[in-house]
């Protein structure tokens, strides 16, 4: 009897296991990307799980906004972010000017009340002076609504040159009138005040910067030079 040899069996036993380390490697591999994957799409695999069961209804598209403005909160007080919605108002500011109706005010018992007009602006051409209620915007209530400040803005900004329709009420007379007015452009200047403190030390308050800046601040300082020499 001839006692059979168990190398023909050695070929396939290279094979398997060569097969299984393979595997194993790729394994860990599609481990390692999926943690990788996971660290990088985290919030968005959490909103997507708030959106999908989450008890109430939620706007994903303000989970995402929130989500960003939590990041960078823990970076430095100059990295912020500026959605959509408020690149425009952001912009204002660089251009030192915006499109509006010219007035300053304040909410007084859930009632927008012109504090003062801009000299020469859009309303104090149409006639609207202190202490006057707008009432109505473009055919639309505002009084006891719970008006805010930023939504004054929405209401009264707009594009040089448009329409917008004011209804205003005067305490005094009781008289209410429906008015429209042209936008105009309304400056929003970089400097405050300037003066001259002692005969060579002038006084320069900067509270903004905008592309006028610079244009700004020279005609400031060219000024308070005629004042210290006396030719202003």
């Amino acid at each position: 009897m001839t006692k059979k040899s168990s190398t023909p069996y050695f070929p396939l036993l290279l094979c398997f296991f060569t097969a299984l380390a393979y595997l194993i490697g790729v394994f860990n591999s599609n481990i390692n990307s999926s943690d990788k994957a996971t660290d990088t799409n985290k919030i968005n695999h959490i909103i997507n799980v708030i959106e999908n069961n989450y008890v109430d209804s939620v706007d994903k598209s303000e989970l995402i906004e929130n989500s960003i403005v939590g990041l960078l909160s823990n970076l430095d007080p100059h990295s912020v972010y500026i959605s959509k919605d408020d690149v425009e108002f952001a912009n204002e500011g660089l251009q030192g000017h915006f499109g509006g109706v010219g007035i300053r005010f304040i909410i007084l018992r859930d009632t927008l009340m012109v504090a003062n007009v801009i000299n020469g602006g859009p309303s104090q051409k149409a006639g609207l002076v202190s202490g006057n209620r707008i009432i109505n915007v473009d055919g639309d209530n505002i009084a006891g609504v719970g008006i805010k400040n930023e939504d004054v803005f929405k209401l009264l900004k707009g594009e040089y040159g448009s329409i917008v329709n004011l209804t205003t009420y005067n305490p005094i007379k009781k008289i209410e009138k429906s008015t429209d007015i042209v936008r105009g452009l309304i400056p929003l200047p970089s400097i405050d005040a300037s003066l001259i403190l002692e005969k060579n030390i002038g006084y320069i308050k900067l509270t903004s910067f905008s592309d006028k800046t610079p244009v700004e601040f020279h005609e400031a300082l060219i000024s308070l030079k005629k004042i210290r020499n006396g030719k202003n």
